[in-house]
């Protein structure tokens, strides 16, 4: 289901005031269960990265198209999934709905400067060491970003915030591992 275009500007709007900690930026977001469903539409504006990331060289050769369909889609439903269950472990159940709609939200403004810096690096605008070090500083904004939206959007103390992000790592690296390892190309 497609957000009408107001609902995703007033959410991306949202997901940029988390970054910098505004614990009004909750309101910007439709905290509604329809909301929640629409917010999986962040997955259609994250796709551009995505794409052009499977389109860089990689050493193992090219990425298989089933398992990268198959990895980015299990990318934006597995963390939901397990939350859903840690959530209501931790007895933050009440806010699961209004975590994952900032969450997924923020899933589409988070690929953004990754996909400006792999393009900047592609068309030789700069070398490989800016590179490196500048992906190592956005994927700590990264991880910093996912803290500061369990910390808002699930009301999560400092430590289980902390668990949310690394549960969210692990998950990433696992599928990644599992799907898009060497010789999986099809």
């Amino acid at each position: 289901m497609i957000p009408p275009a107001q609902e995703i500007a007033s959410s991306l709007r949202a997901a940029w005031r988390l970054l910098l900690l505004d614990a009004g930026a909750m309101a910007g977001f439709n905290l509604s269960l329809a909301g929640f469903w629409r917010s999986f539409f962040a997955a259609v504006l994250a796709l551009p990265y995505y794409v052009v990331m499977l389109w860089q060289p990689h050493a193992e050769g090219l990425i298989g198209l089933d398992a990268a369909v198959a990895a980015y889609l299990l990318g934006w439903l597995l963390f939901p999934l397990v939350a859903a269950v840690l959530a209501h472990i931790l007895r933050l159940g009440s806010n699961y709905f209004a975590y994952i709609i900032a969450f997924n939200w923020a899933g589409a403004l988070v690929p953004q400067p990754f996909l400006l810096l792999a393009l900047l690096h592609q068309g030789g605008v700069i070398d490989e060491g800016i590179y490196n070090t500048m992906s190592m500083v956005l994927f700590f904004v990264t991880l910093w970003y996912g803290w500061a939206i369990a910390r808002i959007g699930l009301g999560a103390g400092i430590v289980t915030a902390c668990g949310f992000v690394i549960l969210l790592t692990l998950l990433e690296v696992l599928v990644n591992a599992l799907l898009l390892m060497p010789g999986q190309a099809s």
